[in-house]
């Protein structure tokens, strides 16, 4: 299975399968965990409304990313990610 690049590594939206070909393996997981939050957020149809799910779901994603940036600090990663 090939590697994903860095560039893709940090694209806004990644699948299952790219999130699996992510190299570095806590970067993976961080990936991984906010996957998975979104999915069960969509799921969730009995909890949250059809109306609130975009908020919810731009909520994960501002997460996700900040924790990314922090990932990004810690490699010493400093330019900004482009979401």
């Amino acid at each position: 299975m090939e590697e994903l690049s860095e560039k893709e590594e940090y694209k806004e939206k990644l699948s299952k399968e790219e999130i699996s070909r992510i190299e570095d393996c806590d970067l993976r997981e961080i990936r991984h965990k906010y996957w998975l939050k979104k999915n069960k957020a969509f799921r969730d149809e009995y909890n949250i409304p059809c109306s609130e799910l975009d908020e919810v779901s731009d909520q994960i994603r501002n997460r996700e990313r900040k924790e990314i940036e922090k990932y990004r600090i810690k490699k010493g990663i400093t330019e900004p990610l482009k979401w």
